[in-house]
C-alpha cells in the first residue's frame, strides 16, 4: 500500500499541508540487521551468501565491482550497501585530492552503472585508514565531489561519511572542514569498543550512537528545525531527511500522536504555568494527555538526541504553535 505523510502546524487546512514525503509500505518485514563483507569475502560471496541469507539477513555492505560478483548477491535477495574508494595509478594509494575530476568520473560511473541496485554509498572504507593522506580536509574535499556527483548522476542515492573505529572526534574535524551539508549518514566500526563489552564496557559500546548524535547536534545543526524561533517550510532542510526520504520527524514542530498519555512531571507544571499565563483552568492529571514527539523549533529548545526516540505529553485542550500532526491518506 502507498501512503503518503504530512506534517503542518496545528491549526493549518489539510488541504493546505506541504507534502514531506511518500513510501511504500512493505508487504515483509525487513531485517535492520545486516553484513560487512571483508576485502577477501567480497570477492567470493559464493561461499556465504546464500547461508547468510537463509539466516534472514539480507543486507550486505561492500562488494567486488564485477558483475558475476554482483549477481551472486541479487541471487540470494541480497541489498547492496557500496564504498566509494579510488585512487589514481602510480602514486601512493589515498584521497585523490589532486585528481577530483578523475575522482567524479569515478563517482558518476560506478553508482550510474548500480543505479535501481544501490541506493547508499559511503565514501572510503575506514578514513583515515587506507590512505597516504590522513586529513580532514582532504577528506571533506573528495566527499564534497562524490556528494555533488552522484546526486547529479543518480537523484535519490544517499552519500554517507566513515571513520575507521569510533574516531568521532576525526569525523567532526572533517565536518568542520568542510564535509558538513554533503552527506546522508554515518558509517562507523566499533571493533574494538565491542570486544570489550564482554570485560563490562557495555556502557560505553552502547553509548557511541548517542555520542554521534551529540556532536552532529553540535557541528551540523542544519539537518532539523531545532530552537530557530521560527516555523520553517517542511522542504527546507532536505539533509535532515530520513532513509524513507521523510522530512522533519525531528524538529519544526512538536508531532501530536493520537495516543493517550499520562503526563510526566515536567510537562504536567509546564503546562500548568502555560494554562495560568492563558487564564485557564489548571490541567488535572485525570483529563485527557496525548503524545507529542520530535522536538520543535521552540527558541529555547537545544537539539536533544533523545528527541529522536522520546516524547512528552499534552493536554487535549491545550495548544501551541509549535504543536503540529501529521497527516495520512492513500497516495495514487
Amino acid at each position: 500500500m502507498k501512503r503518503t505523510f504530512l506534517k503542518c502546524a496545528l491549526g493549518a487546512l489539510a488541504a493546505a499541508c506541504p507534502l514531506v514525503a511518500s513510501y511504500s509500505q512493505q508487504s515483509t518485514p525487513v531485517s535492520p540487521w545486516g553484513v560487512a563483507a571483508g576485502h577477501d569475502t567480497s570477492w567470493g560471496p559464493s561461499s556465504w551468501a546464500a547461508a547468510v541469507a537463509a539466516a534472514g539477513v539480507h543486507t550486505v555492505r561492500g562488494f567486488a565491482d564485477y558483475p558475476d560478483t554482483f549477481a551472486v548477491l541479487q541471487n540470494n535477495g541480497f541489498k547492496a550497501k557500496g564504498i566509494l574508494m579510488w585512487s589514481p595509478d602510480g602514486q601512493p594509494f589515498g584521497f585523490p585530492v589532486n585528481n577530483l575530476d578523475s575522482w567524479a568520473s569515478y563517482v558518476r560511473d560506478i553508482v550510474t552503472r548500480y543505479a535501481g541496485s544501490v541506493d547508499s554509498w559511503e565514501v572510503w572504507n575506514e578514513p583515515p585508514n587506507f590512505t597516504a593522506d590522513v586529513s580532514p580536509a582532504s577528506y571533506a574535499k573528495i566527499v564534497q565531489v562524490a556528494y555533488n556527483t552522484a546526486k547529479a548522476a543518480v537523484p535519490g542515492v544517499r552519500i554517507g561519511l566513515a571513520a575507521k573505529s569510533v574516531h568521532i572526534k576525526w569525523l567532526a574535524e572533517s565536518i568542520d572542514a568542510g564535509a558538513k551539508g554533503y552527506y546522508d549518514y554515518i558509517t562507523l566500526h566499533p571493533y574494538e569498543p565491542a570486544g570489550l563489552v564482554r570485560q563490562g564496557w557495555e556502557g560505553e559500546y552502547m553509548a557511541i550512537a548517542p555520542t554521534v548524535r551529540k556532536m552532529l547536534a553540535e557541528k551540523d545543526p542544519a539537518r532539523a528545525n531545532v530552537g530557530s524561533g521560527r516555523l520553517l517550510p517542511v522542504s527546507s532542510l532536505p539533509a535532515g531527511a530520513s532513509p524513507y526520504g521523510a522530512l522533519n520527524m525531528s524538529g519544526n514542530v512538536w508531532e501530536l500522536a493520537d495516543q493517550v498519555s499520562p503526563p510526566g512531571d515536567g510537562a504536567f507544571a509546564h503546562f500548568t504555568e502555560i494554562f495560568k499565563t492563558l487564564k485557564l483552568a489548571p490541567p488535572t492529571r485525570e483529563e485527557p494527555w496525548y503524545m507529542i514527539r520530535g522536538q520543535s523549533f521552540g527558541a529555547k529548545e537545544p537539539l536533544d538526541p533523545a528527541g529522536l526516540y522520546d516524547s512528552s505529553t499534552v493536554p487535549e485542550r491545550g495548544w501551541a504553535n509549535n504543536i503540529g500532526f501529521r497527516c495520512v491518506k492513500d497516495a495514487q
